[in-house]
């Protein structure tokens, strides 16, 4: 018997449930969280991207992935409306997608342009992804507040 003499209505296997419950809740909104803001990096990106991809490798290779320990339990990679050869930007997509989800610990978002030359079109002045990095950190950032505020 507790020394204050109260005694509690619920068992410690309810209050474990609670608990069980609520962490099932912030996990799921978590991934939430991170398919909304991927989605948003890759759709700036994509639409921002002024680089002329006449293959359709560089923008089939826009994708981003959540994980979880390293599982991936979401992963968006899309094809390009346009070029010839859009199905190998995809297919490198999910490869180095594949290789980084080892590196989370926990649940974490990769957003990426998967083709190796992502980074020299980059260094010569085009915008591949970077670009949406200021609006999709924007974005976070009021969808956070908003969360605060509920």
């Amino acid at each position: 018997m507790p020394k204050s003499g109260l005694i509690p209505d619920w068992t410690d296997a309810q209050l474990e449930r609670v608990f069980s419950r609520f962490q099932g809740d912030v996990r799921k909104t978590a991934i939430e969280f991170y398919k909304y803001i991927g989605e948003n990096f890759v759709r700036v990106a994509r639409e921002k991207g002024d680089y002329t991809d006449r293959t359709g490798n560089l923008r089939s290779s826009i994708g981003f992935v959540v994980v979880e320990n390293g599982e991936i339990l979401y992963e968006d990679y899309q094809l390009a409306d346009k070029g010839s050869d859009k199905e190998t930007g995809r297919q490198v997509a999910q490869e180095f997608a594949q290789s980084m989800s080892g590196e989370i610990e926990g649940i974490g978002l990769i957003g990426f342009a998967g083709m190796e030359y992502a980074g020299y079109v980059e260094a010569r002045g085009y915008d591949v992804i970077t670009g949406s990095s200021p609006t999709v950190e924007k974005l976070m950032r009021e969808t956070l507040q908003e969360m605060k505020n509920v």
